[in-house]
């Protein structure tokens, strides 16, 4: 429980940061280009409701860091909400040139669009250690069986793209979302120099399955090397070591389960906490059995077991994982052309998944809320800065995105009235951006209760 706590409470600081960061960024753009635009600032706000803390800056401006921190606003000088001094009328945002009042509006995703590619150009810089996309095994009877893919084959291409790292194949493979496609890949099989083109079929769409791994839909699995199931450390105190295992002992089987190596193990110990299970060990050439009550597990899921072991790892798996190890590191030059062409990749990829939704093709159970968010962030923030660097970008595309859609409210509204009104030479009616307002609000309102109502089912 309480390490179940802790989780919450570190993705729930990680999704803080994640945020805080990306709202200052988008809500500076907007600050940064009215002042240019000579339109007088009132108030910047990070957060929503009780101000946490306030100061007012030489400039005037009051800034605010409120309690609920999902969102963020600047308010302009306006009389659309207030009276307006004669003197300071031309300072206000609607006596503002219809091409002033776009630039203002479209600087905000534009603001997170610019950070992202900063972000990743970092990311790309200090380098992200990844695994070398070698197929670990095929499932029998999948699309990968049929179209002919082995064990122990490279992945070096898909659909002319080079791919490096599983990472990028998963990347790659996002592109055929909602489709039943046929989807070349290029392979190098194992003590072969030889590349070669396997076209595979999908049976299903990529993405019917909600929350189903790209890779698990061509069937394949990622090579890992076993490390075996010899015990090299037994934590004090732990299930294991209550139950007399030593190091040494190479577990053979638990609750009845064979155990050829450590994710074996991790399966047979789904939903077991606090339950008193056979493990059989070898130890000094005999098999042995013992009684074992794992302990819950400390990676959220209290219902999984755990007996506080680890591997020992020999000298043969060190060389095997370094020897599947790579590290995506570039120049400054280059890491800044690779950040521009990610940003503009993901923006795609937003653009073709709300499409798809919207055709049907994806079902909207993929969509994701502030929990999904907020787990990325803490797993991303665990596994090290490089990866939270990256998580952060991405989400600052997808920030930048859901702004620039037309439903009123977001940034992607207002453009739209602004777009109208260079058309028609003649402002929308109030009375048609009220009703567009309450209309984007119970949009707004239905999309987050469908992500949100998504995270609590997964």
């Amino acid at each position: 429980m309480i390490d179940s706590m802790l989780t919450i409470l570190w993705n729930l600081a990680s999704f803080v940061v994640v945020l805080g960061i990306l709202v200052t960024f988008h809500e500076f753009g907007h600050f940064w280009v009215a002042r240019k635009m000579g339109i007088k600032v009132i108030k910047f706000s990070i957060g929503f409701g009780k101000p946490f803390y306030r100061w007012y800056g030489r400039d005037g401006v009051e800034y605010v860091i409120a309690q609920i921190p999902l969102g963020g606003y600047v308010k302009m000088l306006d009389e659309n909400d207030d009276e307006v001094a004669e003197e300071l009328k031309d300072q206000a945002f609607n006596r503002a040139s219809i091409y002033k009042r776009i630039a203002v509006v479209s600087a905000g995703p534009m603001a997170n669009f610019l950070l992202a590619i900063f972000l990743f150009w970092l990311t790309f810089m200090i380098g992200i250690p990844a695994i070398k996309p070698v197929i670990g095994a095929v499932i029998a009877d999948s699309p990968a069986a049929k179209a002919g893919l082995e064990k122990g084959m490279l992945i070096t291409g898909i659909a002319d793209e080079p791919v490096k790292t599983w990472g990028q194949v998963r990347l790659k493979l996002a592109d055929f979302l909602g489709e039943q496609a046929i989807i070349p890949i290029m392979v190098k099989p194992s003590r072969s120099a030889t590349v070669k083109e396997i076209d595979v079929q999908l049976d299903k769409k990529m993405g019917e399955i909600v929350g189903e791994d790209p890779l698990s839909t061509l069937g394949i699995k990622i090579y890992l090397p076993n490390p075996g199931t010899e015990i090299g450390e037994v934590v004090k105190g732990s299930a294991a070591a209550r139950a007399g295992v030593r190091v040494g002992d190479q577990i053979k089987k638990l609750a009845g389960k064979t155990i050829e190596s450590w994710s074996d193990l991790q399966g047979a110990l789904k939903n077991k906490a606090h339950q008193s299970v056979e493990l059989t060990v070898e130890r000094e050439g005999q098999w042995i059995e013992l009684k074992v009550t794992p302990d819950a597990s400390n990676n959220g899921n209290d219902n999984n077991g755990y007996l506080g072991v680890g591997p020992h790892v020999s000298d043969t798996y060190k060389q095997a994982i370094r020897d599947i190890q790579v590290n995506v590191r570039f120049g400054v030059l280059e890491s800044l052309n690779r950040a521009i062409k990610q940003t503009a990749r993901m923006f795609s990829l937003s653009v073709s998944v709300v499409s798809k939704m919207i055709l049907g093709d994806i079902s909207v159970k993929n969509l994701s809320g502030p929990v999904g968010i907020a787990q990325g962030a803490g797993d991303s923030a665990r596994a090290g800065f490089g990866f939270f660097l990256g998580f952060m970008a991405m989400i600052s595309v997808s920030l930048g995105f859901l702004n620039l859609l037309p439903i009123p409210v977001l940034d992607g509204g207002h453009l739209l009235f602004y777009l109208v009104e260079l058309v028609s030479g003649k402002p929308v009616s109030e009375r048609v951006q009220a009703v567009g307002m309450q209309i984007g609000i119970m949009l707004i309102l239905t999309l987050t209760a469908v992500a949100l109502f998504n995270d609590v089912v997964r």
